[in-house]
């Protein structure tokens, strides 16, 4: 028998999808009318219409040019591409995973590929809502996928047609099968390697986090990586691979200092949720990747009990407002940039207060390009990274301090 509770959610069942097909045809329709025609590019960085052209960089015409018998990764591909662009340093495994798009002409592909993102997307709604330990209705389901589409990571995944919704899947089912079924969490793992800047630092925090047979079976622009956010204060910093090193070694220390096995396993474990930071901030990550945090956000806001045995109250709604930042988060965007809005508020030189940044800022540049070196501009593009080092530093504190420091919470989680 239903409870009142429940009978009261089934308005979800009509307004969920309602609101998940609005959203989905404002943003389809968007990439539609601003879609990349290849071979017809003018600035492959500034040009507005990039609707769907990830997709055509990264997996379409890579696809195609390996059925063919052309090599992506060979200087040879660069005259295969309609645009003659390289191809993202994607592995191997990405290109037979996404073998299937190169049997359609582009046009076709792109359907395809769109509606195999909408699949994962609201196989990804369901899992997320699954884990809360709530009971919600299908409706529910379609409204955190349309707020999904909606937020700023999910406007740039669909508008480039992003592999972003399948490296999450593949981060679900490692981190949480981790213990469950080692094979299927390295296969999940597998999937994450499709982007190496994904899955090496998600490996080796799983590595740490003791999932060795889970491990052994898988064998800038407004970026949220710490380095992105070093650049973008200081202009000559060379070591981005020093810098990757340093987050993953602090990273590793605190997965050794978890003394608990309860929360060495689940993606909606602290240890979860710290490897899931930590591969954000630890290397080249664009907004779209920040996607993965719905799941733990959605278990974090619906009391999850992985996490009430975690986090107290203050710090549960600490890490919400961090993780949602990216979420929310439209300045620094190309559409504030490159969409005229800059060039519309002349007002903004004298709200961002140049004169403390003159001697930095070089001679005769556009407002636009002079936004570039006024801190407050600065702190607009690197709040996304910020945010989440923040949290991520919460999450590693709380298990660090969980080996040294004997934390007494009651049932409901607050301490």
């Amino acid at each position: 028998m239903e409870t009142i509770r429940e009978k009261g959610l089934h308005w979800l069942n009509i307004v969920g999808p309602i609101l998940f097909v609005l959203a989905i045809a404002a943003v389809t329709t968007r990439s539609q009318v601003y879609r990349s025609v290849p071979g017809e590019i003018v600035d492959s960085t500034h040009d507005i219409n990039q609707g769907y052209r990830d997709f055509h960089n990264a997996i379409y015409f890579p696809v195609r040019a390996m059925l063919t018998g052309v090599n992506p990764y060979s200087a040879e591909y660069l005259e295969f591409h309609p645009d003659e662009l390289g191809f993202p340093q994607y592995s191997p495994s990405s290109l037979l995973l996404h073998s299937f798009v190169g049997f359609f002409n582009v046009k076709s592909a792109e359907i395809v590929y769109l509606i195999v993102n909408l699949v994962l997307l609201l196989l990804i709604g369901w899992l997320a809502l699954k884990k809360t330990d709530q009971w919600f209705p299908i409706g529910a389901v379609f409204l955190l996928c349309a707020v999904i589409v909606l937020c700023r990571p999910g406007l740039l995944n669909f508008l480039g047609l992003q592999m972003t919704l399948l490296l999450i899947l593949g981060t679900y089912l490692a981190l949480e099968y981790s213990d469950k079924s080692p094979a299927i969490s390295g296969v999940g793992l597998l999937l994450a390697f499709c982007k190496p800047t994904w899955g090496i630092p998600l490996g080796i925090m799983m590595l740490f986090r003791r999932n060795l047979s889970a491990v052994s079976m898988g064998g800038v622009w407004a970026r949220v990586d710490i380095y992105s956010m070093i650049v973008r204060w200081y202009q000559e910093v060379d070591s981005e691979l020093l810098v990757f090193g340093s987050v993953l070694l602090l990273g590793v220390i605190v997965m050794l200092l978890e003394r608990s096995p309860a929360h060495r396993h689940g993606i909606n474990s602290r240890t979860g949720l710290f490897a899931i930071l930590v591969m954000l901030i630890s290397i080249y990550h664009q907004p779209y990747d920040t996607l993965v945090l719905w799941i733990p956000l959605v278990a974090l806001v619906g009391g999850a009990l992985s996490f009430r045995s975690s986090f107290g109250s203050v710090t549960k709604w600490a890490l919400v407002l961090l993780m949602l930042v990216p979420m929310l988060n439209f300045l620094g965007t190309k559409f504030v940039l490159e969409g005229g809005l800059a060039e519309r508020l002349p007002q903004l030189a004298e709200y961002l207060d140049f004169s403390k940044t003159a001697a930095m800022t070089p001679e005769g540049l556009e407002l636009k390009d002079q936004l570039l070196y006024a801190w407050p501009w600065k702190l607009a593009v690197t709040i996304n990274g910020i945010a989440l080092t923040l949290a991520a530093l919460i999450v590693g504190l709380r298990i660090v301090g969980s080996r040294f420091i004997p934390i007494a919470y009651d049932e409901e989680g607050d301490w």
